[in-house]
Parts: structure tokens; sequence; C-alpha cells
């Protein structure tokens, strides 16, 4: 089926259980406010769906893969992002999940699975992260431009090429009042076996900052020299660095469909 749905200033509207493909967009959104879209699967196209102007929307249970980016949304306020899947999503841009001036949003509950970049946060204020499954993409997030003020509690980062990689000058704090996330390469110490461990974990630091700034260090990457810069950041609060910062990580992944996603998945 080759269709393509359009939502210019729409309101109101419910859009569910379409099949699109080969196709430019496969949903898109402009000045739309108050849109369902539940059950819908986009695949072969630049984006899945692409979010324009468009606020207080909500996106349920749709797939997206083998596009160029699963998920687009941009200058936006007050999306609702749940329950989605998008896999493989490799092309020129290759974003499972892109917030570029979003604001105010949830991105909840999402399998974001073997994309170049899982998540890729451009500028993207206030908004809620948390209890999504970030497996086997080269990036799993990629944060930028000033991204701030997010509450990421609760996700998966398990088998990427690089779990988190930030552009910036500062420290984010990535985690809630009781939980951080699962990175699955960090050394998380429980010593009170209530599941979240006790050192502080910087998935994104000095290390991958370098690595990206000069890729030929990549060779370096799991040397006993950068593992020792890891484990100052993560252990002594006096090496500060900038980056992505979780206090509370988690000592198992909360999700466990990751096993199946992975035994599944060519290697």
């Amino acid at each position: 089926m080759c269709i393509r749905d359009s939502l210019w200033e729409a309101s109101d509207a419910e859009l569910r259980d379409n099949a699109i493909t080969t196709v430019r967009d496969g949903i898109y959104y402009q000045w739309a406010e108050g849109v369902h879209a539940e059950g819908n699967a986009m695949w072969e196209m630049r984006y899945g769906v692409h979010y324009m102007y468009s606020d207080d929307n909500r996106l349920e249970n749709n797939t997206a893969f083998d596009n160029d980016v699963g998920f687009a949304l941009m200058v936006s306020t007050g999306l609702t992002l749940e329950d989605n899947v998008a896999v493989n999503n490799d092309g020129t841009s290759g974003h499972g999940i892109l917030l570029k001036d979003v604001e105010d949003s949830e991105i909840v509950g999402n399998e974001v699975v073997g994309n170049e970049n899982g998540l890729y946060v451009y500028n993207a204020q206030d908004n809620r992260l948390v209890d999504n499954l970030v497996l086997e993409n080269d990036v799993g997030v990629h944060v930028t431009a000033g991204s701030t003020n997010a509450v990421v509690a609760g996700n998966s980062f398990v088998a990427n090429g690089e779990a988190a990689f930030a552009e910036t000058t500062s420290q984010a704090h990535w985690n809630g009042t009781d939980r951080g996330n699962y990175w699955a390469d960090a050394r998380t110490t429980d010593l009170d076996d209530d599941g979240v461990g006790e050192i502080r974990h910087q998935p994104a630091g000095t290390v991958e900052r370098l690595v990206h700034e000069r890729p030929g260090a990549a060779v370096f990457a799991e040397s006993p020299a950068f593992d020792a810069v890891r484990m100052a950041e993560s252990s002594f609060p006096v090496v500060e660095s900038p980056g992505i910062v979780d206090h509370r990580p988690l000592a198992e992944p909360p999700h466990d469909e990751w096993r199946t996603y992975y035994e599944d998945h060519d290697h």
C-alpha cells in the first residue's frame, strides 16, 4: 500500500491502523492539535512521522522501520510518544526518534532498536524520557544544542556501539529522585541490594568526547588508560567533566524484552 496521511491545521482527529510506505513522509503534521495516532506502520521513506508546529498530540503503539528517520518531532510542545517502536532507521540522518526544538513532552515506554542514533535530542527543553528500551544502536542517545532540564530515568541502554554522546559544556544529570537508568557498560555496585548503584556513572564524558573528535582514538577506547579516566569521572566528584551523569544507575535492566531482540538480531 502506498498512501500518505497529511494533517494540516487538523484538530481532535484520530488516525489508526494505517500501513504507509514508499512516500516522502508517512504522517505529516503541521499546525495540528489534539490528534491521536495509534497502530500505524511506516516503512521505507524519509520520515515515518514528521511533526512541525503541532502541539498537544499523542502517538501510541506505532511502528517505524527502515526509514531515514522513524519519528521526527520538531518545533512542537506537549507531545506524548508512548509504546512506539523505531527499528533500523539508518539513512542519511539515521535517527530512531528525533526531538528538535521540542518542549514539555513525554517520551515513554518506546523500543528504539538498531538505528544509527537511537534518540537524537537537539535544543529540546523540559522533556521526560522515561522507561524506553534503547538497544543495539550505533549511538544510543546523542544530545546537542543546549538540550536541558530533561527527566531521564528507567531507560535501558543495552548493546549500543556508544551508549551516549553529549555536545555540551556543562553536566546534565540524567536520573530521577529515586532511580536512574540501566547502562550495560557501567560498573554498577549495589551494596545495599536496592537495585540502584551507589557510584555515579558518566556514560558521556571525556573519553566519548575524544573519540568523536578524533575517531582514530577509538582503538584505545577499551584500554586500561581510558578505563582509568572513566573510573575517575564516576568515582570522584572532584573530577568533573562536561557530559551526562547518572547519579542513580540501575543494577539491572528494567526491560526483559531486550534479550529477545538481541537473540533474534544478526550480530
